[in-house]
This record gives structure tokens, C-alpha cells and sequence, in this order.
């Protein structure tokens, strides 16, 4: 199978982020990913787009999702004129849920959802600016059917 590209930009208005959802599936279910990846993507894209918007300055507010799939992997993009830059490493990918509740003292410790399950459901992610954007590329590898 080639590779195929697609790319949508959306407003930085949460609720777009259902549409970016449905489309970035629309394209894994399309290059033949299993349904429960396909599910996976729909949540990554979700909460990276809501991110996105979070950190979306005002005067560009616009979100671009691009997703590439080839016979191995989906290549996710989610791009934004952000405020801030994205510490992935920072993120725990070893941390259950329950861990993350218990521990939390106050609302702001619960931040972070968002990137612990991008983490969690994807095979590795990455961030960089790019000509002033904040660029987060998020890799799903296929998983093999036995």
C-alpha cells in the first residue's frame, strides 16, 4: 500500500477537536488499521487538538492535523501557533491512573492527562517548532493481527 496524506485545518474552537477525531479515523480505518487502533488515534487526536487549542494565540487560530499512513505506521501531526512548548518527557509513561489520583493534591496536579494518554496509546511522540509553530508528531505503529 503507498503512502497517503491528508491534512485538515480547523479553527482553535473547542468541539473541532470531534471532527479532527473522526477524520484522522476516517484515515487509519481507511489504509486498513484495526478498529481498536483506530479508536486509539481518535483519542490521541482528540486531546492533542484540545492541547492545541488551549495554547492557540488568538491572533492565528488555527489547528492543522495531517495524518500519513503507509503499510506499518500512522503518522499523526497536529501543529498550532502555541504559547507554550510541549515537555513530553516530562511526562510519565510508567504512572497507572490510579497512582495519578491518589497523588494528586489540588486541581492543577491533574494536569497532563491529555499527554499521558497520547504517551500511553501511541508508539512514540515528539515535539518541535517549526516557522513559529508548535508541531507534535505522533507515530502508531500497526499492530500485526495473529
Amino acid at each position: 500500500m503507498p503512502s497517503s496524506s491528508l491534512s485538515i485545518q480547523l479553527p482553535a474552537v473547542n468541539g473541532y477537536e470531534k471532527i479532527a477525531m473522526r477524520f484522522a479515523a476516517h484515515c487509519a480505518e481507511h489504509a486498513g488499521f484495526a478498529k481498536k487502533q483506530c479508536e486509539d488515534i481518535r483519542t490521541i487526536v482528540s486531546e492533542a487538538c484540545i492541547n492545541a487549542f488551549e495554547h492557540c494565540l488568538a491572533e492565528k487560530d488555527s489547528v492543522d492535523v495531517t495524518c500519513s499512513c503507509t503499510v506499518d505506521k500512522a503518522v499523526l501531526t497536529i501543529s498550532d501557533y502555541g504559547t507554550s512548548s510541549l515537555n513530553i518527557e516530562a511526562v510519565s509513561d510508567t504512572m497507572h491512573l490510579n497512582e495519578r489520583v491518589k497523588n494528586r493534591k489540588n486541581s492543577d496536579s491533574i494536569r497532563g492527562w491529555g499527554l499521558y494518554l497520547i504517551k500511553r496509546l501511541s508508539s512514540s511522540v515528539a515535539s518541535s517548532v517549526d516557522n513559529g509553530r508548535q508541531k507534535l508528531t505522533i507515530v502508531v505503529d500497526r499492530m500485526r493481527e495473529e
